[in-house]
């Protein structure tokens, strides 16, 4: 993302759509962007009254390629969430997407279009929400990102502690656990085999994770990965007594006592989070 001109840049909602009462907010980060250089293309399927895109898929996965195609656009900024990506993946022209790498930032259910774009494509992306910026006790992660625009990596580096095990490294993947298992069966679910699976959560308490968790081991997931990093799992951490068990003890349950397993609260849905990238390759320990 090194710029030292105005570049143009796209805001888009491959998940759910904003509400017409969000335009105020988007019209508020459109000018912080434009502050830090940038000139924006909102997407024309940005917004809708309905809780769901209106729009055929086929259109707006063309509008998407549009933005790929497109030498001027230089990232592509996703300001949704919810349910809705993977409506897009099968229309999407993955070699041309190849042909025209360009970064795509986006958290959450967007997780579907980080590792399919990882696993069709071989680029790497960025799981993070840049509406976050707007929140006014935010002002270090604003510096973080306008900094990273100048080819600073202090957006992207986070604490952590080891769970089990000393070091790792590998290649990113995943993002929200719930969106990624949402690939499961498909043809985008990266090959996990050597990478780093990275999993956090908005909502879910014990029995949900778990029922995630227990998934993915009889997927055999747990037997592929080099390693796992623990981000956020907001309800499940904001609503802990001490006799509950976190997410950090939850998985000790089920992996296997040989995987290194990092936990940071640095990842993850609250408007503090930092950014990883997936498909990104990591060394920690």
């Amino acid at each position: 993302m090194n710029t030292h001109n105005t570049y143009k840049v796209a805001l888009t909602a491959c998940s759910d759509p904003r509400t017409e009462d969000e335009r105020d907010e988007i019209t508020a980060l459109t000018r912080l962007l434009s502050e830090a250089g940038m000139k924006t293309q909102v997407s024309a399927h940005l917004f809708s009254q309905a809780r769901y895109h209106e729009t055929a898929a086929a259109d707006r996965a063309a509008e998407l390629m549009a933005f790929y195609k497109d030498p001027a656009i230089k990232v592509i900024f996703d300001i949704s969430g919810g349910d809705s990506a993977n409506d897009l993946l099968p229309h999407l022209n993955y070699p041309v997407i190849a042909q025209n790498p360009k970064p795509f930032w986006g958290y959450s259910d967007l997780t579907v279009m980080l590792n399919a774009l990882y696993r069709e494509t071989g680029t790497a992306n960025v799981l993070y929400q840049i509406r976050n910026l707007l929140d006014p006790a935010n002002d270090a992660r604003r510096t973080e990102f306008m900094d990273a625009l100048r080819g600073s990596q202090e957006l992207f580096d986070f604490d952590y502690d080891f769970v089990q095990g000393e070091q790792m490294e590998g290649t990113v993947v995943g993002g929200n656990i719930r969106t990624f298992l949402k690939l499961a069966g498909t043809r985008y679910l990266p090959d996990l085999d050597g990478k780093i699976l990275l999993l956090e959560a908005n909502s879910g308490l014990e029995p949900r994770m778990l029922s995630y968790l227990n998934q993915l081991d009889q997927m055999g997931i747990f037997g592929q990965v080099a390693g796992l990093v623990l981000g956020r799992f907001s309800q499940l951490e904001e609503t802990l007594k001490e006799s509950d068990k976190g997410m950090a003890e939850l998985i000790t349950r089920i992996v296997p006592a040989d995987l290194p397993v990092i936990k940071t609260d640095q990842l993850g849905h609250h408007p503090d989070s930092k950014a990883i990238v997936i498909g990104g390759y990591y060394r920690f320990g």
